[in-house]
């Protein structure tokens, strides 16, 4: 790929983000709009240069003629913001506001107005438009229809060096990292591209705290998405960094962990090889509800409302949830069966706890990306397994648990008072129940409710613990009441 084409997927990236605070910002300050003279104007704008050109880091043609900015500490992410001098001087802001504003931009990157500009679609590489296409919330791309369109390419042994990369990124997208792997191989051998010495050495900074922003000493993290890139530990402050090598336009994934807290999960896209430092976004994790602890040896279970069904099966009760544990789903690391003592970290989080970094979803196609953002709406359970010396055990999908969940936020679904979708009717929900009561399995599942248009429903969400993905499940809606039961597992086989 040439370097002026990412040189453009850079700016693109900039512009966009850039319009988007331009709307933030001055929609915070909506309401000193007011009409004001044009004499009042033209003082305005007198007084604002006068205090711009008194700034070191902005000169006074940027000042005049408009500039960007790109403001924010970096651990707390950067935001690229555009002045306008005659918007700014049409605003009737307060003295405290102005002055606030200009510590912003003295503290902030100036970018002269040229340094951006649009870029159209078609002017983008091909490889830029594809990935656009699989991310755009409003595209009409399915990454499914895609990738088996690519596969048929590959198993007639017609395809290109770019068929093989776009197979090989929605592979790392889904979380099939060797299959990534092979294909960044394939494509080195066959076309003498992306090989190893294309690798970019890049080094990756971050922040993990709880769910109170305080920060987490000693949370393990370390990327998913390489098998050989180590780990590091947080320090006590939170930070950590960690260094890898990458391939152009490859998705990277961390993970941070630690005993008493929810995984957290950040993710992103490695641009070009002239940047070699990326800053993740903060990770949250947060700590459980409630601990039980379970023993498949002597067959015992704490908890008042917890029991053990048949000899073989724990049932774990939230207010929220009942999970059936089968006594031979708890597997080691080395996928033998774990016997023994152990401790069950149960987690019930609704949209006022659900942490960014475990919720992030990664939008394979519009309808996955608004199928996501029901579930951090409408809230999900999570549950962990360790052993008395704190080794995490693994729940393979192919021995479930399974789970009956009472979707929490039910009454917001029915009403859609939070304006993230159209509201559910009773009869969307009737149908659901009698297509559950008619069929075998777990019938509700995301092509389901793509195919019936029930895009406003929450479709059933499975974290992946090893590839830091969420895996649609199918459930069965029992009422209407929005109880529905279904399977949980930790990592598939």
């Amino acid at each position: 790929m040439e370097q002026k084409y990412l040189i453009r997927i850079a700016v693109l990236t900039l512009i966009l983000i850039g319009f988007y605070f331009i709307y933030s910002y001055f929609f915070l300050f909506s309401n000193n709009n007011e009409e004001i003279s044009q004499e009042q104007i033209n003082e305005n704008i007198e007084s604002i240069l006068g205090n711009l050109n008194s700034l070191e880091n902005l000169n006074n043609i940027d000042a005049r003629n408009g500039f960007w900015y790109a403001s924010g500490n970096g651990l707390e992410g950067e935001g690229i913001f555009y002045f306008s001098l005659l918007n700014m001087a049409k605003s009737n802001f307060s003295e405290s506001e102005l002055i606030d504003f200009y510590e912003q931009i003295k503290e902030s990157r100036i970018i002269p107005r040229e340094g951006m500009r649009f870029v159209r679609e078609e002017e983008l590489p091909d490889p830029m438009q594809f990935y656009n296409g699989i991310h755009s919330f409003s595209s009409r791309v399915d990454s499914k229809m895609v990738k088996i369109n690519l596969e048929n390419k590959f198993s007639s042994n017609d395809y290109t060096s770019e068929d093989l990369w776009k197979l090989e990124y929605l592979s790392g997208l889904e979380g099939n990292y060797s299959e990534r792997d092979e294909l960044n191989a394939r494509n080195c051998v066959e076309f003498g591209e992306r090989c190893v010495d294309s690798n970019i050495n890049i080094k990756i900074i971050g922040k993990v705290v709880d769910g109170g922003d305080n920060p987490i000493q000693s949370a393990k993290v370390e990327i998913l998405s390489k098998d050989d890139a180590g780990f590091v530990f947080t320090d006590k402050d939170g930070l950590f960094e960690i260094s890898t090598e990458v391939k152009e336009l490859e998705k990277v994934r961390l993970k941070a962990y630690k005993r008493n807290f929810s995984d957290g999960i950040s993710s992103f896209v490695v641009l070009n090889k002239d940047k070699s430092e990326y800053i993740s976004d903060k990770i949250i994790l947060e700590s459980p509800i409630e601990i039980v602890t379970i023993d498949n040896v002597f067959k015992t279970i704490t908890g008042k409302r917890n029991f053990i069904k048949d000899g073989n099966v724990f049932i774990v009760k939230t207010d929220q949830s009942v999970y059936e544990i089968p006594f031979n789903s708890l597997l080691k690391s080395d996928g033998t069966m774990y016997s023994g003592e152990m401790d069950v970290y149960l987690y019930e989080f609704t949209k006022e706890t659900m942490p960014d970094s475990l919720a992030a979803v990664d939008t394979f196609d519009q309808v996955i990306g608004y199928a996501g953002n029901l579930m951090e709406t409408f809230g999900m359970p999570y549950i962990q397994f360790f052993t008395p010396k704190g080794e995490e055990l693994q729940v393979k999908k192919s021995n479930p648990i399974g789970i009956i969940y009472q979707i929490f936020h039910m009454k917001e679904l029915y009403s859609a008072s939070d304006k993230t979708h159209d509201p559910v009717t009773k009869e969307d929900i009737e149908l659901l129940v009698d297509i559950s009561s008619q069929r075998s399995g777990y019938p509700i599942d995301r092509q389901f409710l793509i195919d019936t248009r029930l895009f406003n429903f929450p479709a059933w969400w499975v974290f992946d613990r090893d590839a830091g993905i969420w895996n649609n499940e199918g459930m069965r809606v029992l009422n209407t009441d929005g109880l529905i039961e279904t399977i949980f597992y930790t990592t598939r086989d």
